[in-house]
Protein backbone atom coordinates (compact mmCIF):
# COMPACT_ATOMS: atom_id res chain seq x y z
CA UNK A 1 0.00 0.00 0.00
CA UNK A 2 1.75 3.28 -1.47
CA UNK A 3 1.85 6.62 0.92
CA UNK A 4 1.45 10.13 -0.32
CA UNK A 5 3.71 12.37 -0.03
CA UNK A 6 0.89 15.00 2.71
CA UNK A 7 1.15 11.50 4.87
CA UNK A 8 4.27 11.16 4.27
CA UNK A 9 5.59 14.30 5.43
CA UNK A 10 2.84 14.22 8.33
CA UNK A 11 4.60 11.29 9.79
CA UNK A 12 8.00 12.36 9.75
CA UNK A 13 7.23 15.26 11.43
CA UNK A 14 5.47 13.32 14.31
CA UNK A 15 8.56 11.57 14.67
CA UNK A 16 10.40 14.49 14.84
CA UNK A 17 8.10 16.13 17.25
CA UNK A 18 8.92 12.97 19.26
CA UNK A 19 11.85 14.78 20.69
CA UNK A 20 9.95 18.32 21.53
CA UNK A 21 11.01 19.11 24.98
CA UNK A 22 14.03 17.08 26.12
CA UNK A 23 15.57 17.80 22.79
CA UNK A 24 16.60 21.18 21.22
CA UNK A 25 15.45 21.48 18.48
CA UNK A 26 18.53 22.87 16.71
CA UNK A 27 19.46 18.76 17.65
CA UNK A 28 16.68 17.30 16.09
CA UNK A 29 18.61 16.27 12.80
CA UNK A 30 20.99 14.67 14.74
CA UNK A 31 18.45 12.04 15.93
CA UNK A 32 15.94 11.94 13.32
CA UNK A 33 18.06 11.35 9.88
CA UNK A 34 19.99 8.28 11.38
CA UNK A 35 16.79 6.71 12.19
CA UNK A 36 15.10 7.13 9.53
CA UNK A 37 18.10 6.42 6.97
CA UNK A 38 18.23 2.85 9.26
CA UNK A 39 14.39 2.44 9.29
CA UNK A 40 14.53 2.74 5.38
CA UNK A 41 17.55 0.30 4.66
CA UNK A 42 16.49 -2.09 7.21
CA UNK A 43 12.57 -2.32 5.97
CA UNK A 44 14.13 -2.37 2.05
CA UNK A 45 16.36 -4.95 3.40
CA UNK A 46 13.26 -7.21 4.68
CA UNK A 47 10.99 -6.52 1.55
CA UNK A 48 14.41 -7.46 -0.71
CA UNK A 49 14.79 -10.58 1.45
CA UNK A 50 11.33 -11.24 0.58
CA UNK A 51 11.34 -11.13 -2.94
CA UNK A 52 14.99 -13.26 -2.81
CA UNK A 53 12.72 -15.73 -1.30
CA UNK A 54 9.30 -15.38 -3.69
CA UNK A 55 11.74 -15.93 -6.82
CA UNK A 56 14.06 -18.68 -5.31
CA UNK A 57 12.18 -20.27 -2.23
CA UNK A 58 14.12 -23.29 -0.80
CA UNK A 59 16.74 -22.77 -3.02
CA UNK A 60 18.21 -19.27 -1.78
CA UNK A 61 21.12 -18.88 -0.38
CA UNK A 62 23.42 -16.71 1.06
CA UNK A 63 25.46 -16.14 -2.16
CA UNK A 64 21.86 -15.58 -4.53
CA UNK A 65 19.97 -13.12 -1.70
CA UNK A 66 23.63 -11.07 -1.60
CA UNK A 67 22.70 -9.98 -5.33
CA UNK A 68 19.21 -8.75 -4.13
CA UNK A 69 20.34 -6.18 -1.56
CA UNK A 70 22.15 -2.55 -1.42
CA UNK A 71 22.98 -2.67 1.20
CA UNK A 72 24.06 -5.93 4.07
CA UNK A 73 22.24 -5.79 7.11
CA UNK A 74 23.98 -8.30 9.70
CA UNK A 75 21.75 -10.51 11.25
CA UNK A 76 20.61 -8.59 14.78
CA UNK A 77 20.56 -5.39 13.21
CA UNK A 78 17.07 -5.42 11.78
CA UNK A 79 15.05 -2.25 13.34
CA UNK A 80 12.51 -4.69 14.59
CA UNK A 81 15.29 -7.01 15.80
CA UNK A 82 16.55 -3.94 17.90
CA UNK A 83 13.78 -1.32 18.44
CA UNK A 84 12.47 -3.84 21.07
CA UNK A 85 14.97 -3.71 23.22
CA UNK A 86 14.57 -3.24 27.00
CA UNK A 87 18.26 -2.49 28.39
CA UNK A 88 20.42 0.03 27.14
CA UNK A 89 18.51 0.91 24.30
CA UNK A 90 20.31 3.74 23.02
CA UNK A 91 23.91 1.72 23.36
CA UNK A 92 22.18 -0.75 21.74
CA UNK A 93 21.55 1.39 18.60
CA UNK A 94 24.86 2.93 18.56
CA UNK A 95 26.51 -0.55 18.37
CA UNK A 96 23.63 -1.34 15.90
CA UNK A 97 25.09 1.67 13.63
CA UNK A 98 28.59 0.54 14.30
CA UNK A 99 28.01 -2.74 12.70
CA UNK A 100 26.24 -1.56 9.75
CA UNK A 101 28.62 0.88 8.63
CA UNK A 102 31.35 -1.54 9.27
CA UNK A 103 29.38 -4.37 7.33
CA UNK A 104 29.28 -1.82 4.62
CA UNK A 105 32.59 -0.13 4.59
CA UNK A 106 32.78 1.32 1.03
CA UNK A 107 29.27 2.69 1.63
CA UNK A 108 28.23 3.87 4.61
CA UNK A 109 31.39 3.72 6.71
CA UNK A 110 30.63 6.45 9.48
CA UNK A 111 26.97 7.58 7.24
CA UNK A 112 25.18 7.74 10.70
CA UNK A 113 26.93 10.46 12.36
CA UNK A 114 28.61 11.41 16.04
CA UNK A 115 25.17 11.28 17.94
CA UNK A 116 26.20 9.81 21.47
CA UNK A 117 22.77 7.38 21.24
CA UNK A 118 23.85 6.27 24.93
CA UNK A 119 23.63 9.79 26.55
CA UNK A 120 20.34 9.91 28.69
CA UNK A 121 21.16 13.41 29.01
CA UNK A 122 21.00 14.74 25.56
CA UNK A 123 18.45 12.16 24.34
CA UNK A 124 16.37 10.33 27.23
CA UNK A 125 14.83 6.69 26.82
CA UNK A 126 11.45 8.55 26.69
CA UNK A 127 11.82 10.42 23.89
CA UNK A 128 13.76 7.09 22.42
CA UNK A 129 10.92 5.37 22.47
CA UNK A 130 8.86 7.86 21.48
CA UNK A 131 10.78 8.42 18.13
CA UNK A 132 10.51 4.54 17.66
CA UNK A 133 6.85 4.45 17.92
CA UNK A 134 6.13 7.37 15.28
CA UNK A 135 8.91 5.69 12.92
CA UNK A 136 7.05 2.45 13.33
CA UNK A 137 4.08 3.95 11.87
CA UNK A 138 6.05 4.44 8.62
CA UNK A 139 7.30 1.62 6.11
CA UNK A 140 9.70 3.14 4.53
CA UNK A 141 10.15 -0.22 1.74
CA UNK A 142 10.01 0.29 -2.21
CA UNK A 143 6.45 -0.94 -2.16
CA UNK A 144 5.03 1.58 0.03
CA UNK A 145 7.28 5.36 -0.49
CA UNK A 146 9.11 5.51 -3.82
CA UNK A 147 12.60 7.21 -3.79
CA UNK A 148 10.84 10.56 -5.21
CA UNK A 149 8.65 10.29 -2.54
CA UNK A 150 11.13 9.43 0.21
CA UNK A 151 13.60 12.66 -1.64
CA UNK A 152 10.95 15.04 -1.17
CA UNK A 153 9.90 13.91 2.69
CA UNK A 154 13.89 14.36 3.71
CA UNK A 155 14.29 17.86 1.95
CA UNK A 156 10.52 18.68 3.93
CA UNK A 157 12.47 17.73 6.97
CA UNK A 158 15.20 19.78 6.53
CA UNK A 159 13.61 22.71 5.22
CA UNK A 160 11.69 22.41 8.79
CA UNK A 161 14.44 21.56 10.73
CA UNK A 162 16.35 24.84 9.16
CA UNK A 163 13.16 27.16 10.17
CA UNK A 164 13.47 24.85 13.84
CA UNK A 165 17.45 26.07 13.74
CA UNK A 166 17.01 29.90 12.79
CA UNK A 167 20.11 31.31 12.24
CA UNK A 168 22.06 27.73 12.76
CA UNK A 169 20.41 26.78 9.45
CA UNK A 170 22.67 28.71 6.97
CA UNK A 171 25.51 25.73 8.23
CA UNK A 172 23.15 23.24 6.80
CA UNK A 173 20.40 24.56 4.61
CA UNK A 174 20.42 26.90 1.35
CA UNK A 175 16.72 27.78 0.74
CA UNK A 176 15.83 26.07 -2.68
CA UNK A 177 14.98 29.48 -4.95
CA UNK A 178 18.69 29.67 -4.07
CA UNK A 179 19.88 25.93 -5.09
CA UNK A 180 17.18 26.31 -8.28
CA UNK A 181 19.00 29.30 -9.62
CA UNK A 182 22.68 28.12 -9.22
CA UNK A 183 21.74 24.29 -11.17
CA UNK A 184 20.23 26.97 -13.55
CA UNK A 185 23.90 28.98 -13.93
CA UNK A 186 25.40 25.94 -14.09
CA UNK A 187 23.21 23.81 -16.73
CA UNK A 188 24.81 20.57 -15.77
CA UNK A 189 25.47 17.95 -18.87
CA UNK A 190 25.69 13.86 -18.74
CA UNK A 191 29.60 12.85 -18.36
CA UNK A 192 30.53 16.13 -16.52
CA UNK A 193 31.40 16.70 -12.64
CA UNK A 194 30.11 18.78 -10.59
CA UNK A 195 31.56 20.02 -7.07
CA UNK A 196 29.97 21.60 -3.73
CA UNK A 197 33.02 22.81 -2.06
CA UNK A 198 30.77 23.60 0.84
CA UNK A 199 27.69 21.37 0.27
CA UNK A 200 25.86 21.05 3.23
CA UNK A 201 23.34 18.64 3.45
CA UNK A 202 23.60 18.30 -0.11
CA UNK A 203 21.10 20.08 -1.55
CA UNK A 204 22.87 21.47 -4.75
CA UNK A 205 23.84 18.02 -5.67
CA UNK A 206 20.57 16.64 -5.16
CA UNK A 207 19.12 19.19 -7.35
CA UNK A 208 21.61 18.88 -9.62
CA UNK A 209 21.06 15.57 -10.67
CA UNK A 210 17.10 15.88 -10.61
CA UNK A 211 17.47 18.76 -13.36
CA UNK A 212 19.10 15.93 -15.71
CA UNK A 213 16.23 13.69 -14.68
CA UNK A 214 13.59 16.06 -15.49
CA UNK A 215 15.44 16.85 -18.48
CA UNK A 216 15.33 13.64 -19.67
CA UNK A 217 19.05 12.98 -19.97
CA UNK A 218 21.32 10.19 -18.05
CA UNK A 219 22.11 11.34 -14.80
CA UNK A 220 23.97 8.53 -13.95
CA UNK A 221 26.80 9.75 -15.86
CA UNK A 222 27.24 12.35 -13.78
CA UNK A 223 29.94 12.55 -11.11
CA UNK A 224 29.06 14.40 -7.70
CA UNK A 225 31.61 15.93 -5.44
CA UNK A 226 30.92 17.57 -2.08
CA UNK A 227 32.87 18.67 0.93
CA UNK A 228 31.58 19.49 4.53
CA UNK A 229 33.46 20.89 7.30
CA UNK A 230 30.51 19.92 10.05
CA UNK A 231 30.38 15.62 10.82
CA UNK A 232 26.79 15.67 11.37
CA UNK A 233 25.95 17.64 8.18
CA UNK A 234 28.22 15.62 5.74
CA UNK A 235 26.68 12.51 7.05
CA UNK A 236 23.15 14.03 6.06
CA UNK A 237 24.17 14.82 2.51
CA UNK A 238 25.11 11.50 2.44
CA UNK A 239 22.02 10.01 3.76
CA UNK A 240 20.04 13.08 1.20
CA UNK A 241 21.94 11.33 -1.79
CA UNK A 242 20.91 7.76 -1.16
CA UNK A 243 17.43 8.27 -0.49
CA UNK A 244 17.63 10.00 -3.85
CA UNK A 245 19.18 6.90 -5.50
CA UNK A 246 22.30 8.62 -6.20
CA UNK A 247 24.66 5.85 -5.97
CA UNK A 248 28.08 7.67 -7.72
CA UNK A 249 28.93 10.22 -5.57
CA UNK A 250 32.07 11.37 -3.07
CA UNK A 251 31.40 13.47 -0.09
CA UNK A 252 34.08 14.41 1.85
CA UNK A 253 34.12 15.71 5.71
CA UNK A 254 37.42 18.58 5.88
CA UNK A 255 37.23 22.62 5.34
CA UNK A 256 39.65 24.48 3.52
CA UNK A 257 43.30 25.09 4.39
CA UNK A 258 43.30 28.55 5.97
Amino acid sequence: MTITQQELESRLWDAANALRGPVDPADFKTYVFPMLFWKWISDTWVYEHEEALNEYGDDLDEEIEADFHRFEMPKGTLWNEVTGTVVNLGAQIAKTFQRIQKANTRTLAGVFGDAVWGNEERIPVSALLSLIKAFNRIKLDPSTVSHDLLGAGYEYLLKNFADESGKKAGEFFTPREVVNLLVGILQPEPGESVYDPTCGSGGMLVATINQLRKSGKDHRTLRVYGQEINLTTSSIARMNLFLHEIEDFDIKRGGHPS
